[in-house]
């Protein structure tokens, strides 16, 4: 499999995405996102990581209020397969990662489209 097919299959990057979406939803954190995406250096992704990865309580906190009680928060495991991936070839994990987070569906969007009745 190549490196391309490794980052774009990858069941870390998509979780840590996934978690990435839920700090953007709660703190509009283009931020840190693009911390990550334009990252020129491994510890300038890794520095992305760690600031949102310091949000996890507040997140989880705001998600509750949406009535969201469970998200997932990226293990060590997710975080070191990331990291060697980015190692690896840090454009392109990292613009993907940052890019996958933002294409996610919004949970509020989804809520609000299940409410919306044609009739």
């Amino acid at each position: 499999m190549s490196l391309q097919e490794q980052i774009t299959k990858s069941k870390e990057i998509k979780r840590v995405a996934g978690y990435l979406r839920n700090v953007f939803e709660v703190e509009i954190a283009y931020d840190i996102l693009d911390k990550i995406a334009k990252a020129r250096k491994i510890e300038d992704f890794c520095e992305g990581l760690y600031t949102a990865l310091r949000l996890q309580e507040k997140t989880q906190r705001e998600k509750k209020k949406e009535g969201i009680n469970n998200i997932y928060i990226p293990s060590g495991d997710d975080l070191q397969k990331v990291v060697e991936l980015a190692k690896q070839n840090l454009k392109e994990t990292s613009r993907y990662l940052a890019s996958l987070a933002l294409a996610y569906p919004s949970k509020r969007t989804e809520k609000k489209e299940e409410s919306i009745s044609c009739f």
